[in-house]
């Protein structure tokens, strides 16, 4: 926690530093966003590693996206720029699948807002370069991860795993209201709503104050960052009937297979994002674009300073004050909630397994109690078996994906191994089999090839980039 805590401070200060400039709006930047509700209630209430270890790489595809749309297209070093957003998709795609959607979502729409720079020739090459390079250094894992969502029978994609109800769903003043409170639900721990905060109504005040004296620069990146804001905003309300839109889409409402088919698939990528406020992982960091734009209209002269620094006093005095109120009542108030229980022991675990998204169907829990002499470690398991003068079968207790091979251990001959009704793996041995068997994960040979691929350019890339910033202090 410390670690993603002090990386997303450095991140969100350098990425705010590169699109303004100005090293006090880049500290209330980084104020605003490493303080943010979201990322308090991603830390601390729901302990969700993936979504606040992406959070740490947002701002670095927002300043690389800048400056990809700002900086000249004869700038000798324009080719160039796909480095910064690479690196900001590379983490976010290692770290949180549903954050890889939403984030790539709003990144092709902030690209079609934008579409007369996007398709220029210089332009358009350079985010090519982001899509190719990102898909190429993620490989080793966009590979497995999609050929096993496509082809394994899991619950996430057969739409089982989450209702049409989004949860988490916003009031329409929990978006800029000061929480004191935390708000009841059912079916789960009492949760603070993690809004924009309490910054909005100065930040509106700031923006009508700024129209009168007049926008002087950064007026595309006011209109994306505030349409993306209004959006995400709007997406995270409980106003929205996910549940009617979600069900209608996923009960084949054409007739035609084709159009059915895309209508499925998307209720099931909405359902499968199970809580509104997610979209505010986008909308929470082009806000905070938004007022830093806005306080960059404000020089550090003249009448200028008294409004920049009172607007900045009370934008990071609010900020702050909601973050120790928000954390006093995470601390204090918030209902302990126990998923994971081991026994005195040590021996057993239980633990709750989310909704079950990428279990595969018809796993029921069963467990084979007739199958007990065997060797477990991890997912690698070693028995001796012995069949008469018929075939046999012998389930395990490992659940069935793609990839696991087992073999006999004396001869090194493969043994075909199949899904059993529990979605557990199924050895079939043949007639009169007497000998010991290993089962273990192997994969796919190239699933690891793309490994390779992905390891080669991650190096690549590092020296690429150390041979430029040398390039970069002998000129």
């Amino acid at each position: 926690i410390v670690l993603v805590n002090l990386a997303t401070v450095i991140v969100s200060y350098y990425s705010f530093r590169v699109i303004f400039k100005r090293a006090e709006l880049a500290l209330v930047a980084a104020i605003m966003y490493s303080m943010s509700l979201l990322r308090l209630v991603d830390l601390y209430q729901r302990g969700a590693v993936g979504e606040f270890t992406a959070l740490i790489f947002l701002p670095l595809i927002v300043a690389g996206l800048w400056k990809i749309y700002a900086v000249p297209v004869d700038d000798k070093n324009y080719s160039r720029l796909w480095i910064m957003p690479v690196i900001g998709y590379f983490g976010v795609i290692e770290s949180h699948v549903l954050s890889t959607e939403i984030f790539g979502l709003f990144t092709v729409l902030a690209c079609l807002m934008l579409f007369k720079k996007t398709f220029r020739k210089q332009t358009f090459f350079v985010l090519l370069k982001v899509v190719l390079i990102s898909i190429v250094l993620n490989i080793g894992y966009l590979l497995p991860f999609i050929e096993s969502y496509m082809l394994e029978d899991t619950y996430i994609r057969s739409g089982q795993s989450n209702s049409a109800r989004l949860t988490f769903c916003l009031a329409f003043t929990d978006l800029f209201k000061f929480f004191t409170k935390f708000v009841e639900f059912e079916g789960w721990r009492n949760y603070m709503v993690p809004g924009l905060g309490p910054t909005v109504i100065p930040a509106i005040i700031l923006f009508i104050c700024t129209l009168i004296k007049g926008i002087k620069k950064h007026k595309k990146l006011i209109i994306v960052s505030a349409v993306i804001t209004v959006i995400t905003a709007i997406l995270s309300l409980d106003i929205i009937p996910y549940e009617r839109v979600l069900t209608y889409l996923g009960s084949e409402p054409s007739g035609v297979a084709v159009i059915d088919s895309i209508a499925r698939s998307v209720s099931n990528m909405v359902k499968n994002i199970q809580f509104a406020m997610r979209f505010l992982t986008v909308g929470t960091c082009t806000y905070i674009v938004f007022v830093t734009a806005l306080l960059d209209q404000y020089d550090d002269a003249g009448s200028d300073t008294v409004i920049l620094r009172v607007s900045e006093i009370i934008i990071v005095m609010l900020t702050v004050l909601q973050f120790i109120w928000a954390a006093k009542l995470t601390m204090n108030e918030m209902p302990y909630m126990n998923l994971y229980t081991m026994t005195e022991n040590d021996k057993e675990l239980s633990c709750q397994v989310g909704n079950y998204e990428y279990l595969p169907r018809k796993a029921d829990g069963y467990f084979p109690e007739d199958f007990l002499s065997f060797e477990k470690e991890y997912t690698n398991i070693s028995f001796h078996a012995v069949t008469g003068d018929e075939k046999g079968e012998v389930e395990l207790p490992l659940l069935y994906y793609r990839g696991y091979k087992a073999r006999n251990a004396d001869t090194g001959e493969k043994i075909r191994l199949t899904k059993s009704v529990h979605a557990l793996l199924l050895i079939e041995l043949d007639s009169n089999f007497d000998g010991n068997v290993r089962v273990y994960y192997a994969g796919k040979v190239y699933w690891h090839i793309a490994e390779v691929v992905s390891v080669i350019s991650f190096i690549l890339i590092v020296v690429y980039g150390m041979r430029r910033r040398d390039n970069g202090a002998e000129e």
